[in-house]
């Protein structure tokens, strides 16, 4: 098997607009193809209309959300996967930006976010992920 085989890509048109200074929201179509897929529980490519928003609840503290759902999936297909959708909160000290991330996918890249979250919020399959970043 040729490495160019293991290839996937991913294009995002991200439209978004601060409607506030407590509120913004972002679109986004988004197309993932895959050259190495698996016919029954995979397609070649996906198409998926994504959304997020954030919104402030203090001056230190904010609610994100996340939610991609999956357009071209044939009636037909049953896919053992969900649409991902992501619940953070992100918390500012100082320099400092903590983010608590609830989420049904465990994957960290983007194709894998975008066709393969396993987890099921009905199910209580839910990840937990933590970052922290420096702010200059």
């Amino acid at each position: 098997m040729k490495s160019n085989h293991r290839f996937a890509y991913t294009t995002q048109l991200l439209v978004s607009r601060k409607f506030s200074d407590s509120f913004s929201f972002q679109l986004a179509p988004i197309f993932v193809h895959k050259n190495l897929y698996d016919g029954i529980l995979d397609q070649e490519n996906t198409l998926l209309l994504a959304a997020g928003a954030r919104y402030k609840l203090s001056k230190r503290l904010s609610l994100n959300l996340e939610y991609a759902g999956r357009v071209n999936l044939p009636d037909e297909f049953k896919s053992p996967y969900s649409n991902p959708l992501t619940i953070g909160l992100d918390i500012e000290t100082g320099g400092h930006v903590f983010q608590m991330v609830f989420s049904n996918c465990q994957p960290m890249n983007d194709v894998a976010i975008f066709t393969n979250a396993a987890g099921d919020w009905n199910g209580g399959s839910v990840y937990f992920g933590f970052n922290m970043y420096r702010v200059f």
